[in-house]
This record gives C-alpha cells, sequence and structure tokens, in this order.
C-alpha cells in the first residue's frame, strides 16, 4: 500500500479513502475479447486497413467499418464463451435453444462502439465494441438468466449436498437446534456481506453459487430472488481487494459481515463458493434481520 493510502484517520478513528477509483478490476481474457467482472461488461477490438489509394477520407470510412465488423465478428465468438455457472457457458444455451440463440444475436447487434477510433500510424484501424453482462441488451437477459438461475433450483442431482459429495467435501446440516431467528441485535444491523475468496483461485461467472451448512446460501430458492433484479444487476458484484468491497456502499452499504470463504470449487470452472458451517449460519442468522441477500447486496474478493 502507497504511503498516499496510509489510513492517517487512524488517530480520529475514522478514515474514508476514494478505494473505488484506485482499485484494479476483475478482468478475464475470454477468447478474443477481455471481461471486466467489475464493471459488468464485454470488450472487443475490431481492426480495419487503410487501403492506399486516393481519397484518404473515403479510405479511412472504409477501414473503420471493416473495423467494426470485425469487432462484431470477435464480440460473437466471446460471447459464447461467456461463464454462466460453474458447468456453463453461453454456448450451451444458444446451441440447445433456438429463442435464446436468436436473443443473443440481437443482443449483440444492439451493442455499441465505446470510445474513439484509433488511426494507427501503420495504417490499421481500431474500433471497440462492449456488450454488458447485466441490465439492459446484455447477456444476461439475452439467456433468460433469472429463470435460468430458477432452473438450477429444479434439478435433484445439483443439490449442494450431492453437488459437494461429489466434489469431496462432507458438509454436515445445519443441527436441528439451530434457527436463524436466533440472532442477536448485532446481526440486525449488517447492510450486506461481502465474501474473501482471494488466494483461492476462484473464478468469475455470471451465476456463481454462495454453499455452506449443507444448502445453498445465496442465491437459494428458500431466500427468494427477483429474477428481473438478477438480470438487471448480477447475484452480486466481484472486486480484487477486500478494500474496495468494504468501500463499496453502493451495493452492501456502510457495515457489511465481512466472512471468509473455505474453498472454491466447481467444473470445469470453480466459481463457486464454499463457506464453513459457522460462517454460513452467521449469515443466514444476520439475513433474516437485515434482508441483505435477496436484495443482492453481496460483493465477492476474488
Amino acid at each position: 500500500m502507497s504511503v498516499g493510502r496510509l489510513c492517517v484517520g487512524a488517530l480520529l478513528g475514522l478514515c474514508f479513502l476514494p478505494l473505488t477509483a484506485q482499485a484494479k478490476p476483475v478482468e478475464r481474457v475470454l477468447g478474443p475479447g477481455l471481461v471486466n467482472w467489475t464493471e459488468g461488461r464485454l470488450q472487443v477490438t475490431g481492426t480495419g486497413v487503410v487501403r492506399p489509394g486516393a481519397g484518404l477520407g473515403a479510405q479511412r470510412l472504409l477501414a473503420q467499418r471493416a473495423a467494426r465488423v470485425d469487432a462484431y465478428r470477435l464480440l460473437a465468438e466471446a460471447v459464447e464463451g461467456v461463464q454462466v455457472f460453474a458447468e456453463t457457458t453461453v454456448q450451451n444455451y444458444t446451441t440447445v435453444n433456438e429463442q435464446v440463440r436468436i436473443q443473443v444475436q440481437a443482443a449483440i447487434r444492439g451493442a455499441r462502439p465505446v470510445g474513439t477510433t484509433r488511426y494507427l500510424s501503420d495504417g490499421t484501424v481500431e474500433v471497440d465494441v462492449q456488450m454488458p453482462l447485466f441490465g439492459h441488451g446484455s447477456v444476461a437477459e439475452a439467456i433468460q438468466f433469472g429463470q435460468a438461475v430458477q432452473n438450477q433450483f429444479a434439478f435433484p442431482f445439483r443439490t449442494p449436498e450431492r453437488y459437494l459429495a461429489y466434489q469431496g467435501y462432507n458438509i454436515l446440516p445445519i443441527p436441528a437446534t439451530f434457527s436463524v431467528a436466533q440472532s442477536s441485535a448485532e446481526n440486525s444491523a449488517y447492510t450486506g456481506l461481502v465474501i474473501d475468496a482471494s488466494d483461492l483461485a476462484a473464478e468469475p461467472a455470471l451465476g456463481p453459487f454462495i454453499l455452506g451448512a449443507g444448502k445453498r446460501i445465496h442465491p437459494d430458492a428458500t431466500i427468494g430472488i427477483d429474477p428481473d433484479m438478477i438480470v438487471k444487476q448480477g447475484p452480486l458484484h466481484y472486486v480484487e481487494d477486500l478494500e474496495a468491497a468494504l468501500a463499496d456502499q453502493v451495493r452492501v452499504g456502510d457495515r457489511p459481515l465481512v466472512i471468509e470463504a473455505k474453498a472454491a470449487i466447481g467444473s470445469p470452472v470453480r466459481s463457486n463458493i464454499l463457506l464453513s458451517q459457522s460462517s454460513a449460519q452467521q449469515i443466514l442468522a444476520a439475513n433474516a434481520q437485515g434482508h441483505f441477500l435477496e436484495a443482492l447486496k453481496v460483493v465477492l474478493v476474488l
């Protein structure tokens, strides 16, 4: 940490730092594209070439159009590889559902160039095109992500107990004496949830599941989710360091519950987060008072 970010405010008991602007986003290269999971967008760069000849302006315009065509081609390729759940990508949905395939194609056509067109010294023209992961015109909207999450709850063979047993984890069920209603007054003050899964080699996905105490913690059918809300903003927000998570008051408020993850699991991508039984119980107790899981006020540190 730089000297400029040292907490001089510790002398005052409080320290407010503009961490969000300085924090490094969670980014992953995806084929020809780059996914910024923190900002929730997929970006590709298309290229065109200015051909020698009369009318430089006209040639540049043709090169710019070629760059845009190339960008949309690359975007279509990259979108197919976006991780939806640990076991599936967008391609798993477009190949079996004609309606989803058409919706994904429409969302790609609706993506817009961003930034300025770059004219390089070697005659190459570059155009950036972005597509949101969540919200209107997004990947999530195109694949009907809210319904896809709800469908996950309907698969008996994907219950957390069987899933975790398959992965080699023996997770005990919640004791019969435990009740989320038996929460302390302290739990009622939590405004959100921050899970620290750094150093666990976890990978981002549209739909990670938080598991523990023999059940799904988030998202979960028993708690309930709004499929429209989960398409609009996603089940959680990804950041790369704990300070950035604590600074994200829009998502988790000013007093989030901070939990350390036990493991990252899933196949072929380890996007699901496993908690210890005590941590899972603490979250359920706090959520019984704060209802932050239903509001999707969750940040995951990778």
